[in-house]
Protein backbone atom coordinates (compact mmCIF):
# COMPACT_ATOMS: atom_id res chain seq x y z
CA UNK A 1 0.00 0.00 0.00
CA UNK A 2 2.85 2.38 0.90
CA UNK A 3 4.25 2.04 -2.65
CA UNK A 4 0.95 3.23 -4.11
CA UNK A 5 0.96 6.24 -1.75
CA UNK A 6 4.45 7.22 -2.94
CA UNK A 7 3.38 6.65 -6.54
CA UNK A 8 0.33 8.89 -6.03
CA UNK A 9 2.47 11.65 -4.50
CA UNK A 10 5.01 11.47 -7.35
CA UNK A 11 2.20 11.50 -9.93
CA UNK A 12 0.60 14.55 -8.27
CA UNK A 13 3.92 16.42 -8.25
CA UNK A 14 4.48 15.50 -11.91
CA UNK A 15 1.05 16.87 -12.87
CA UNK A 16 1.68 20.12 -10.95
CA UNK A 17 5.03 20.55 -12.71
CA UNK A 18 3.29 19.83 -16.03
CA UNK A 19 0.73 22.57 -15.29
CA UNK A 20 3.51 25.08 -14.52
CA UNK A 21 5.33 24.21 -17.76
CA UNK A 22 2.13 24.51 -19.82
CA UNK A 23 1.44 27.97 -18.36
CA UNK A 24 4.97 29.33 -18.71
CA UNK A 25 6.80 27.27 -21.35
CA UNK A 26 4.14 25.72 -23.60
CA UNK A 27 6.64 25.26 -26.45
CA UNK A 28 8.41 22.59 -24.33
CA UNK A 29 5.15 20.60 -24.13
CA UNK A 30 4.68 21.00 -27.89
CA UNK A 31 8.19 19.64 -28.51
CA UNK A 32 7.63 16.65 -26.23
CA UNK A 33 4.22 15.83 -27.70
CA UNK A 34 5.48 15.97 -31.28
CA UNK A 35 8.52 13.85 -30.38
CA UNK A 36 6.63 11.06 -28.57
CA UNK A 37 3.40 11.08 -30.63
CA UNK A 38 4.67 8.60 -33.27
CA UNK A 39 6.33 6.26 -30.72
CA UNK A 40 3.66 3.58 -30.41
CA UNK A 41 6.19 1.15 -28.93
CA UNK A 42 6.83 3.24 -25.80
CA UNK A 43 3.98 2.36 -23.44
CA UNK A 44 2.80 1.41 -19.97
CA UNK A 45 1.27 -2.05 -19.62
CA UNK A 46 -0.96 -3.58 -16.96
CA UNK A 47 -1.85 -7.15 -17.92
CA UNK A 48 -3.42 -6.86 -21.42
CA UNK A 49 -4.04 -3.09 -21.19
CA UNK A 50 -1.53 -0.80 -22.95
CA UNK A 51 -1.32 2.97 -22.52
CA UNK A 52 1.20 4.57 -24.84
CA UNK A 53 3.53 7.26 -23.51
CA UNK A 54 2.28 9.75 -26.11
CA UNK A 55 -1.34 9.01 -25.17
CA UNK A 56 -0.64 9.52 -21.45
CA UNK A 57 1.13 12.84 -22.02
CA UNK A 58 -1.46 14.00 -24.56
CA UNK A 59 -4.52 13.15 -22.48
CA UNK A 60 -3.09 14.77 -19.33
CA UNK A 61 -2.26 17.87 -21.37
CA UNK A 62 -5.76 17.91 -22.86
CA UNK A 63 -7.42 17.72 -19.43
CA UNK A 64 -5.20 20.50 -18.03
CA UNK A 65 -5.93 22.75 -21.02
CA UNK A 66 -9.67 22.04 -20.88
CA UNK A 67 -9.90 22.74 -17.13
CA UNK A 68 -7.80 25.87 -17.55
CA UNK A 69 -10.10 27.17 -20.30
CA UNK A 70 -13.20 26.44 -18.22
CA UNK A 71 -11.83 28.03 -15.02
CA UNK A 72 -10.62 31.16 -16.82
CA UNK A 73 -13.77 31.20 -18.96
CA UNK A 74 -11.77 31.30 -22.15
CA UNK A 75 -13.32 30.40 -25.46
CA UNK A 76 -12.97 26.74 -26.41
CA UNK A 77 -12.19 26.69 -30.13
CA UNK A 78 -12.98 23.47 -31.98
CA UNK A 79 -11.16 22.63 -35.21
CA UNK A 80 -12.57 22.03 -38.68
CA UNK A 81 -14.63 18.87 -38.94
CA UNK A 82 -14.70 18.23 -35.17
CA UNK A 83 -18.42 17.51 -34.98
CA UNK A 84 -18.34 15.30 -38.07
CA UNK A 85 -15.75 13.01 -36.52
CA UNK A 86 -17.56 13.16 -33.18
CA UNK A 87 -20.68 11.90 -34.98
CA UNK A 88 -18.61 9.11 -36.55
CA UNK A 89 -17.35 8.05 -33.10
CA UNK A 90 -20.90 8.09 -31.73
CA UNK A 91 -22.01 5.83 -34.59
CA UNK A 92 -19.01 3.53 -34.08
CA UNK A 93 -19.72 3.06 -30.36
CA UNK A 94 -23.44 2.64 -31.06
CA UNK A 95 -22.89 -0.18 -33.57
CA UNK A 96 -20.30 -1.77 -31.28
CA UNK A 97 -22.76 -2.07 -28.40
CA UNK A 98 -25.61 -2.99 -30.76
CA UNK A 99 -23.77 -5.96 -32.29
CA UNK A 100 -21.83 -6.91 -29.12
CA UNK A 101 -20.22 -9.92 -30.83
CA UNK A 102 -17.17 -11.94 -29.81
CA UNK A 103 -14.92 -9.08 -31.00
CA UNK A 104 -16.54 -6.60 -28.59
CA UNK A 105 -13.51 -6.20 -26.32
CA UNK A 106 -11.12 -5.75 -29.25
CA UNK A 107 -13.46 -3.22 -30.85
CA UNK A 108 -13.81 -1.28 -27.59
CA UNK A 109 -10.03 -1.08 -27.17
CA UNK A 110 -9.68 -0.02 -30.80
CA UNK A 111 -12.22 2.79 -30.47
CA UNK A 112 -10.76 3.99 -27.16
CA UNK A 113 -7.38 4.17 -28.91
CA UNK A 114 -8.85 6.26 -31.75
CA UNK A 115 -10.63 8.55 -29.26
CA UNK A 116 -7.34 9.00 -27.41
CA UNK A 117 -5.52 10.03 -30.59
CA UNK A 118 -8.36 12.42 -31.48
CA UNK A 119 -8.14 14.06 -28.03
CA UNK A 120 -4.34 14.38 -28.25
CA UNK A 121 -4.64 15.99 -31.69
CA UNK A 122 -7.13 18.48 -30.20
CA UNK A 123 -4.76 19.30 -27.29
CA UNK A 124 -1.83 19.87 -29.64
CA UNK A 125 -4.06 22.04 -31.84
CA UNK A 126 -4.93 24.26 -28.87
CA UNK A 127 -1.28 24.56 -27.79
CA UNK A 128 0.01 25.46 -31.25
CA UNK A 129 -2.85 27.82 -32.02
CA UNK A 130 -2.27 29.97 -28.95
CA UNK A 131 1.45 29.75 -28.29
CA UNK A 132 3.80 29.33 -31.23
CA UNK A 133 4.22 30.49 -34.81
CA UNK A 134 3.22 27.84 -37.31
CA UNK A 135 6.45 28.18 -39.33
CA UNK A 136 8.43 27.08 -36.27
CA UNK A 137 6.30 23.94 -35.99
CA UNK A 138 7.16 22.96 -39.56
CA UNK A 139 10.88 23.24 -38.75
CA UNK A 140 10.45 21.29 -35.50
CA UNK A 141 8.72 18.46 -37.39
CA UNK A 142 11.48 18.23 -39.98
CA UNK A 143 14.25 18.28 -37.33
CA UNK A 144 12.65 15.64 -35.06
CA UNK A 145 11.62 13.50 -38.02
CA UNK A 146 15.12 13.74 -39.48
CA UNK A 147 16.59 12.41 -36.22
CA UNK A 148 14.33 9.34 -36.42
CA UNK A 149 15.25 8.82 -40.07
CA UNK A 150 18.97 9.18 -39.35
CA UNK A 151 18.70 6.42 -36.74
CA UNK A 152 17.06 4.25 -39.40
CA UNK A 153 19.81 5.14 -41.88
CA UNK A 154 22.45 4.26 -39.27
CA UNK A 155 20.77 0.87 -38.78
CA UNK A 156 20.73 0.29 -42.54
CA UNK A 157 24.40 1.19 -43.04
CA UNK A 158 25.78 -0.69 -40.03
CA UNK A 159 23.75 -3.80 -40.85
CA UNK A 160 25.37 -4.09 -44.28
CA UNK A 161 28.84 -3.09 -43.08
CA UNK A 162 29.02 -4.94 -39.76
CA UNK A 163 25.88 -7.12 -39.64
CA UNK A 164 24.88 -5.23 -36.51
CA UNK A 165 21.74 -3.21 -35.76
CA UNK A 166 22.22 -0.20 -33.43
CA UNK A 167 19.29 1.20 -31.45
CA UNK A 168 17.79 -2.28 -31.32
CA UNK A 169 16.76 -2.23 -27.66
CA UNK A 170 14.09 -3.74 -25.43
CA UNK A 171 13.39 -2.12 -22.05
CA UNK A 172 10.87 -3.60 -19.61
CA UNK A 173 10.91 -1.69 -16.33
CA UNK A 174 8.48 -2.37 -13.49
CA UNK A 175 6.83 0.87 -12.32
CA UNK A 176 4.60 -0.28 -9.49
CA UNK A 177 2.55 -3.39 -8.77
CA UNK A 178 1.82 -5.07 -12.09
CA UNK A 179 2.32 -1.86 -14.09
CA UNK A 180 5.40 -1.88 -16.35
CA UNK A 181 6.90 0.67 -18.72
CA UNK A 182 8.04 -0.91 -21.98
CA UNK A 183 10.17 0.75 -24.65
CA UNK A 184 11.46 -1.07 -27.71
CA UNK A 185 12.97 -0.19 -31.07
CA UNK A 186 10.33 -2.30 -32.75
CA UNK A 187 10.57 -5.99 -33.52
CA UNK A 188 13.23 -7.85 -31.52
CA UNK A 189 14.45 -9.36 -34.80
CA UNK A 190 15.60 -7.38 -37.85
CA UNK A 191 12.94 -7.14 -40.55
CA UNK A 192 14.26 -8.92 -43.64
CA UNK A 193 12.53 -9.22 -47.02
CA UNK A 194 13.78 -10.99 -50.11
CA UNK A 195 14.42 -8.78 -53.12
CA UNK A 196 15.22 -11.13 -55.95
CA UNK A 197 17.53 -13.67 -54.34
CA UNK A 198 19.11 -11.19 -51.95
CA UNK A 199 17.95 -10.41 -48.40
CA UNK A 200 17.06 -6.76 -47.82
CA UNK A 201 17.22 -5.28 -44.34
CA UNK A 202 14.33 -2.92 -43.51
CA UNK A 203 15.34 -0.36 -40.87
CA UNK A 204 12.70 0.69 -38.37
CA UNK A 205 14.59 3.38 -36.42
CA UNK A 206 12.98 3.51 -32.96
CA UNK A 207 9.50 3.32 -34.44
CA UNK A 208 7.36 0.23 -34.03
CA UNK A 209 7.75 -1.25 -37.50
CA UNK A 210 9.74 -0.49 -40.68
CA UNK A 211 6.45 0.38 -42.38
CA UNK A 212 6.13 3.36 -39.97
CA UNK A 213 9.56 4.60 -41.03
CA UNK A 214 8.21 4.49 -44.59
CA UNK A 215 5.14 6.60 -43.87
CA UNK A 216 7.13 9.05 -41.71
CA UNK A 217 9.65 9.61 -44.52
CA UNK A 218 6.82 10.04 -47.07
CA UNK A 219 5.22 12.66 -44.83
CA UNK A 220 8.52 14.52 -44.33
CA UNK A 221 9.21 14.34 -48.07
CA UNK A 222 5.84 15.96 -48.77
CA UNK A 223 6.49 18.75 -46.23
CA UNK A 224 9.98 19.47 -47.53
CA UNK A 225 9.06 19.45 -51.22
CA UNK A 226 6.13 21.79 -50.46
CA UNK A 227 8.61 24.10 -48.75
CA UNK A 228 10.82 23.94 -51.83
CA UNK A 229 7.93 24.79 -54.16
CA UNK A 230 6.04 27.41 -52.16
CA UNK A 231 7.89 29.04 -49.31
CA UNK A 232 11.40 30.14 -50.05
CA UNK A 233 12.47 32.53 -52.77
CA UNK A 234 16.03 32.54 -51.46
CA UNK A 235 18.13 30.27 -53.69
CA UNK A 236 20.17 28.82 -50.82
CA UNK A 237 17.02 27.98 -48.86
CA UNK A 238 15.43 26.36 -51.90
CA UNK A 239 18.59 24.33 -52.53
CA UNK A 240 18.53 23.18 -48.90
CA UNK A 241 14.93 21.97 -49.16
CA UNK A 242 15.68 20.32 -52.50
CA UNK A 243 18.49 18.27 -50.94
CA UNK A 244 16.34 17.47 -47.88
CA UNK A 245 13.52 16.28 -50.15
CA UNK A 246 15.86 13.95 -52.02
CA UNK A 247 17.21 12.59 -48.73
CA UNK A 248 13.71 11.90 -47.37
CA UNK A 249 12.73 10.28 -50.66
CA UNK A 250 15.77 8.02 -50.51
CA UNK A 251 14.83 6.91 -46.97
CA UNK A 252 11.42 5.97 -48.37
CA UNK A 253 13.21 3.69 -50.82
CA UNK A 254 15.41 1.93 -48.27
CA UNK A 255 12.35 1.30 -46.07
CA UNK A 256 11.41 -1.26 -48.78
CA UNK A 257 7.73 -0.39 -48.30
CA UNK A 258 6.05 -0.57 -51.70
CA UNK A 259 3.05 1.41 -50.50
CA UNK A 260 5.39 4.16 -49.30
CA UNK A 261 6.94 4.12 -52.79
CA UNK A 262 3.51 4.57 -54.35
CA UNK A 263 2.70 7.44 -51.98
CA UNK A 264 6.08 9.04 -52.74
CA UNK A 265 5.26 9.21 -56.45
CA UNK A 266 1.55 10.03 -56.27
CA UNK A 267 0.98 12.29 -53.24
CA UNK A 268 2.94 15.41 -54.36
CA UNK A 269 1.31 15.31 -57.79
CA UNK A 270 -2.17 14.93 -56.25
CA UNK A 271 -1.46 17.80 -53.85
CA UNK A 272 -0.39 20.07 -56.71
CA UNK A 273 -3.48 19.14 -58.75
CA UNK A 274 -5.77 20.04 -55.84
CA UNK A 275 -4.45 23.60 -55.61
CA UNK A 276 -3.79 24.15 -59.32
CA UNK A 277 -6.42 26.93 -59.55
CA UNK A 278 -4.51 29.05 -57.03
CA UNK A 279 -0.95 28.27 -58.06
CA UNK A 280 0.33 30.56 -60.81
CA UNK A 281 3.42 28.37 -61.22
CA UNK A 282 1.45 25.11 -61.34
CA UNK A 283 3.03 23.74 -64.54
CA UNK A 284 6.55 24.62 -63.41
CA UNK A 285 5.96 23.08 -59.98
CA UNK A 286 4.68 19.86 -61.57
CA UNK A 287 7.87 19.64 -63.63
CA UNK A 288 10.04 20.37 -60.59
CA UNK A 289 8.28 17.67 -58.58
CA UNK A 290 8.62 15.09 -61.34
CA UNK A 291 12.30 16.01 -61.68
CA UNK A 292 12.92 15.37 -57.97
CA UNK A 293 11.09 12.03 -58.12
CA UNK A 294 13.14 11.00 -61.17
CA UNK A 295 16.37 11.83 -59.29
CA UNK A 296 15.22 9.64 -56.39
CA UNK A 297 14.36 6.81 -58.81
CA UNK A 298 17.80 7.07 -60.45
CA UNK A 299 19.46 6.88 -57.03
CA UNK A 300 17.22 3.91 -56.22
CA UNK A 301 18.49 1.88 -59.15
CA UNK A 302 21.96 1.91 -57.69
CA UNK A 303 20.52 -1.13 -55.90
CA UNK A 304 20.45 -3.64 -58.75
CA UNK A 305 17.99 -6.05 -57.10
CA UNK A 306 15.38 -3.53 -56.03
CA UNK A 307 13.34 -3.92 -59.21
CA UNK A 308 12.40 -7.40 -58.04
CA UNK A 309 10.50 -5.81 -55.16
CA UNK A 310 8.11 -4.46 -57.79
CA UNK A 311 7.79 -7.75 -59.67
CA UNK A 312 4.20 -8.45 -60.75
CA UNK A 313 4.28 -12.00 -59.45
CA UNK A 314 5.35 -10.75 -56.03
CA UNK A 315 2.56 -8.20 -55.95
CA UNK A 316 0.01 -10.69 -57.23
CA UNK A 317 0.86 -13.15 -54.47
CA UNK A 318 1.06 -10.52 -51.76
CA UNK A 319 -0.92 -11.37 -48.63
CA UNK A 320 -2.51 -7.93 -48.53
CA UNK A 321 -4.72 -8.86 -51.50
CA UNK A 322 -6.02 -11.76 -49.42
CA UNK A 323 -6.77 -9.29 -46.62
CA UNK A 324 -8.55 -6.88 -48.98
CA UNK A 325 -10.66 -9.70 -50.40
CA UNK A 326 -11.56 -11.08 -46.96
CA UNK A 327 -12.72 -7.66 -45.75
CA UNK A 328 -14.66 -6.99 -48.95
CA UNK A 329 -16.57 -10.30 -48.75
CA UNK A 330 -17.81 -9.43 -45.26
CA UNK A 331 -18.58 -5.81 -46.16
CA UNK A 332 -21.03 -6.75 -48.94
CA UNK A 333 -22.97 -8.77 -46.36
CA UNK A 334 -23.40 -5.72 -44.07
CA UNK A 335 -22.90 -2.70 -46.35
CA UNK A 336 -24.80 -0.03 -44.39
CA UNK A 337 -23.23 -0.08 -40.90
CA UNK A 338 -20.53 -2.72 -41.36
CA UNK A 339 -19.67 -5.47 -38.89
CA UNK A 340 -18.53 -3.21 -36.06
CA UNK A 341 -15.13 -2.14 -34.72
CA UNK A 342 -12.66 -4.88 -33.90
CA UNK A 343 -13.98 -7.50 -36.30
CA UNK A 344 -11.43 -7.04 -39.09
CA UNK A 345 -8.65 -8.96 -37.35
CA UNK A 346 -10.81 -12.05 -36.85
CA UNK A 347 -12.02 -11.97 -40.44
CA UNK A 348 -8.47 -11.77 -41.78
CA UNK A 349 -7.23 -14.48 -39.42
CA UNK A 350 -9.97 -16.85 -40.52
CA UNK A 351 -9.16 -16.30 -44.21
CA UNK A 352 -5.44 -17.09 -44.09
CA UNK A 353 -2.92 -19.24 -42.29
CA UNK A 354 -1.34 -16.32 -40.50
CA UNK A 355 -1.45 -15.30 -36.84
CA UNK A 356 -2.83 -11.79 -37.24
CA UNK A 357 -2.63 -9.85 -33.98
CA UNK A 358 -4.95 -6.79 -33.90
CA UNK A 359 -3.06 -5.26 -30.96
CA UNK A 360 -0.02 -4.92 -33.23
CA UNK A 361 -2.14 -2.90 -35.65
CA UNK A 362 -4.44 -0.76 -33.45
CA UNK A 363 -6.70 0.12 -36.36
CA UNK A 364 -7.41 -3.57 -36.91
CA UNK A 365 -7.30 -3.65 -40.70
CA UNK A 366 -5.28 -3.30 -43.87
CA UNK A 367 -6.36 -0.65 -46.36
CA UNK A 368 -8.10 2.40 -44.93
CA UNK A 369 -11.09 2.45 -47.29
CA UNK A 370 -11.92 -1.25 -47.15
CA UNK A 371 -11.27 -1.38 -43.38
CA UNK A 372 -13.66 1.51 -42.70
CA UNK A 373 -16.27 -0.03 -45.00
CA UNK A 374 -15.86 -3.39 -43.26
CA UNK A 375 -16.07 -2.06 -39.70
CA UNK A 376 -18.39 0.95 -40.08
CA UNK A 377 -20.13 0.47 -43.42
CA UNK A 378 -21.10 3.05 -46.01
CA UNK A 379 -22.40 5.42 -43.33
CA UNK A 380 -19.03 5.43 -41.56
CA UNK A 381 -17.18 5.88 -44.87
CA UNK A 382 -19.37 8.86 -45.79
CA UNK A 383 -18.73 10.53 -42.42
CA UNK A 384 -14.95 10.06 -42.66
CA UNK A 385 -15.01 11.37 -46.24
CA UNK A 386 -16.93 14.47 -45.12
CA UNK A 387 -14.44 14.95 -42.26
CA UNK A 388 -11.48 14.96 -44.68
CA UNK A 389 -13.43 17.09 -47.19
CA UNK A 390 -14.15 19.71 -44.51
CA UNK A 391 -10.42 20.06 -43.87
CA UNK A 392 -9.82 20.40 -47.61
CA UNK A 393 -12.60 22.96 -48.02
CA UNK A 394 -11.12 25.06 -45.19
CA UNK A 395 -7.70 25.02 -46.86
CA UNK A 396 -9.36 25.86 -50.18
CA UNK A 397 -11.22 28.78 -48.59
CA UNK A 398 -7.99 30.13 -47.14
CA UNK A 399 -6.29 29.70 -50.51
CA UNK A 400 -9.07 31.70 -52.15
CA UNK A 401 -8.66 34.55 -49.69
CA UNK A 402 -4.88 34.87 -49.92
CA UNK A 403 -2.55 32.31 -51.50
CA UNK A 404 0.51 33.83 -49.81
CA UNK A 405 -0.91 33.64 -46.28
CA UNK A 406 -2.21 30.12 -46.89
CA UNK A 407 1.19 28.62 -47.76
CA UNK A 408 1.66 26.83 -44.44
CA UNK A 409 -1.85 25.43 -44.72
CA UNK A 410 -0.83 24.05 -48.14
CA UNK A 411 2.35 22.52 -46.70
CA UNK A 412 0.62 20.70 -43.84
CA UNK A 413 -2.35 19.69 -45.97
CA UNK A 414 0.00 18.23 -48.58
CA UNK A 415 1.60 16.22 -45.78
CA UNK A 416 -1.82 15.00 -44.68
CA UNK A 417 -2.63 13.95 -48.26
CA UNK A 418 0.56 11.86 -48.42
CA UNK A 419 -0.46 9.91 -45.30
CA UNK A 420 -4.02 9.41 -46.60
CA UNK A 421 -2.73 8.07 -49.93
CA UNK A 422 -0.35 5.74 -48.05
CA UNK A 423 -3.22 4.56 -45.87
CA UNK A 424 -5.50 3.69 -48.79
CA UNK A 425 -3.41 0.58 -49.45
CA UNK A 426 -1.60 0.15 -46.13
CA UNK A 427 -2.68 0.26 -42.47
CA UNK A 428 -5.94 2.02 -41.69
CA UNK A 429 -5.11 5.62 -40.75
CA UNK A 430 -7.79 6.10 -38.06
CA UNK A 431 -5.56 4.51 -35.42
CA UNK A 432 -2.30 5.83 -36.85
CA UNK A 433 -0.66 8.43 -34.60
CA UNK A 434 1.09 10.15 -37.53
CA UNK A 435 -2.25 10.75 -39.28
CA UNK A 436 -3.59 12.56 -36.23
CA UNK A 437 -0.36 14.49 -35.78
CA UNK A 438 -0.62 15.65 -39.42
CA UNK A 439 -4.33 16.44 -38.93
CA UNK A 440 -3.62 18.50 -35.80
CA UNK A 441 -0.94 20.54 -37.60
CA UNK A 442 -3.25 21.12 -40.56
CA UNK A 443 -6.01 22.28 -38.19
CA UNK A 444 -3.59 24.69 -36.50
CA UNK A 445 -2.34 26.10 -39.82
CA UNK A 446 -5.93 26.79 -40.91
CA UNK A 447 -7.19 28.39 -37.70
CA UNK A 448 -3.99 29.99 -36.39
CA UNK A 449 -4.85 32.93 -34.16
CA UNK A 450 -3.34 34.60 -31.16
CA UNK A 451 -6.15 34.05 -28.69
CA UNK A 452 -4.41 35.47 -25.61
CA UNK A 453 -2.77 38.80 -26.46
CA UNK A 454 -0.89 38.84 -23.12
CA UNK A 455 0.86 35.56 -23.87
CA UNK A 456 3.93 35.90 -26.09
CA UNK A 457 4.11 34.18 -29.45
CA UNK A 458 7.44 32.34 -29.43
Amino acid sequence: MINYVYFGIIALIAVLVWIIIIDNYPWIIILIMIAVFPLDNFYFQMESIKLRLGELIGIITFLILLINKMVKKRRIILPTGFWIFFLFLFLAFLTLFYYKNESFQKGLIQLIHIVGLFIIALALYWLIQENIKIQYIEKIIIVIGSLYLLIGLLQFITYYLFNYVPANFNLNAKVIGNISFIATSGSSLPSIVLIGDAPWFRPGSILKEPVFLGVLSVWLFSLSISNYLYLNTDKRAKAKYLLISIFFGWIVIISASRIAWVALGISPIVALLIQRRYDKLFAINILKTMFIIIIIIIITFTYSDIIYRLDYGFIRNDIRWIMYEAQYREFIRYPILGLGAGTTGDVIRSSMAWNWEPENVPTGGYGTVISILHDYGLVGMVLISIFIWRIYSSVKKKLGMNFGKAKYSIIFYNGLISIIIWGIFSLSILGLSMFWLATSLTWASIDKTQVDKKRPIY
